[in-house]
């Protein structure tokens, strides 16, 4: 194989590779966020039973 031909493949499969693992690193913090945005509702439900509690004590 040409030389020239068999160094733009390298420098095409190491390009690759760096692509490859950016797309992990998006989709898992794509995974994080979504973890992230339910928690924050979860917590928002609990917190908005609490005030009603308290609101019905103080009434």
């Amino acid at each position: 194989m040409n030389p020239a031909i068999h160094n733009e493949l390298t420098k095409l499969q190491e390009q690759l590779t760096t692509l490859d693992n950016a797309v992990k690193q998006i989709a898992y913090a794509g995974e994080v966020s979504t973890a992230v945005v339910k928690t924050t509702e979860a917590v928002q439900k609990e917190y908005a039973i609490h005030l009603k509690n308290i609101q019905e004590l103080l009434e």
